[in-house]
């Protein structure tokens, strides 16, 4: 049974955070925060099949990461 990815992301085994979710031109955008990189990367890996780009920014104020990912 293959679970859909957006319910990934909001599971308790990862630690992230959705901030904004919008669907677009035959993509999926999204933004999450996490202070985990390894959960990031583990997310990374679960939508390698589906993932159009990504992007890591560090917020220094807030000690956290915001990603950005497209996903088909």
């Amino acid at each position: 049974e293959s679970r859909d990815w957006s319910s990934d992301v909001c599971s308790s085994d990862l630690n992230l955070n959705i901030k904004s979710f919008e669907y677009k031109e035959n993509k999926i955008k999204t933004i999450f925060y996490s202070t985990s990189k390894s959960d990031i990367y583990s997310l990374f890996e679960e939508l390698k099949n589906r993932l159009i780009s990504q992007e890591i920014n560090y917020l220094e104020n807030e000690k956290i990461y915001e990603v950005i990912i497209y996903v088909k």
